[in-house]
């Protein structure tokens, strides 16, 4: 049998670990990513022990990453009063070998493609890519690009994502819908010094009868605290939901739905913008 090359549909962060820790077996594989090249698109992602046990112990990036983002094993939970409901247990170093890591998704990526540049011979992305066909065989899995170009490999692995072409191909029209569930989430950043925090420790989620609000440091000194809320709006176009966030009625939705929920509609109303 020759050597294995694997396809992978996505060149996000779990396509790109993938590729690696198939690298680093000797195993080629090559990527399909619509988008023109690296984006840092989305914010602060929250990484769990499991998580960081995969990027130390297979992929070998974990001591590059762990001191860009902020490092944390509780989340207090308060109520819209300020008083300490509990907390929940996010990342444990002596259960788990490892703390839990809020971290920016771009840094997550600028390391991957780091060690994905290390492996050239070994890990091909074509950006700019979409597959438009996939055909099976006994052999192994020929796709065809939307410019016409074909590629085969052994196996095919979808890390594209809740719009899964692979996930499509696979259940047919058993292939879930992604829908929209009503709620919409919107966030942002604030500096620690711009806020009396003396009612809570970090990171955390207040509680109120309007809705929860999370706070979590996202860089390593705590210093700057990224924010996130949930409303409900109704359905919009994509067009529609960019003119909702650049124009200011989600901030200002967010403010008239949390002014009557005490500690929460203090940073609604005052801090987040």
């Amino acid at each position: 049998m020759g050597s294995q090359h694997i396809l992978i549909n996505g060149a996000g962060p779990a396509g790109l670990s993938l590729a690696i820790a198939l690298a680093k077996r000797n195993i080629r594989s090559t990527l399909f990513e619509i988008r023109l090249e690296p984006t840092t698109m989305g914010g602060a992602i929250a990484l769990a022990p499991n998580a960081l046990r995969v990027l130390d112990q297979t992929i070998g990036i974990y001591d590059q990453i762990r001191h860009l983002g902020f490092e944390y094993e509780y989340i207090e939970l308060y109520s819209e009063d300020g008083w300490r409901l509990g907390g929940l247990v996010n990342g444990d170093r002596q259960a788990y070998g490892y703390p839990a890591l809020r971290i920016y998704r771009s840094t997550i990526m600028e390391a991957l493609l780091k060690c994905v540049n290390d492996y050239s011979t070994l890990i091909i992305i074509h950006w700019n890519s979409s597959i438009n066909k996939i055909a099976e065989s006994d052999t192994g899995v020929e796709v065809t690009l939307l410019d016409g170009s074909t590629v085969n490999g052994d196996i095919l692995v979808g890390a594209d994502g809740i719009h899964s072409k692979i996930r499509e191909y696979v259940l047919r029209d058993r292939a879930p819908t992604p829908i929209y569930g009503g709620r919409y989430g919107i966030g942002g950043h604030v500096d620690r010094d711009e806020i009396d925090w003396k009612h809570f420790t970090l990171p955390a989620i207040l509680f109120s009868h309007r809705g929860a609000v999370l706070l979590f440091p996202i860089t390593p000194d705590g210093n700057k605290i990224a924010w996130a809320i949930q409303i409900t709006v109704p359905e919009k176009t994509r067009e529609g939901w960019l003119e909702y966030l650049n124009s200011g009625a989600a901030l200002e939705d967010i403010r008239n739905q949390f002014a009557d929920a005490g500690q929460v509609s203090l940073l609604t109303l005052d801090y987040f913008h």
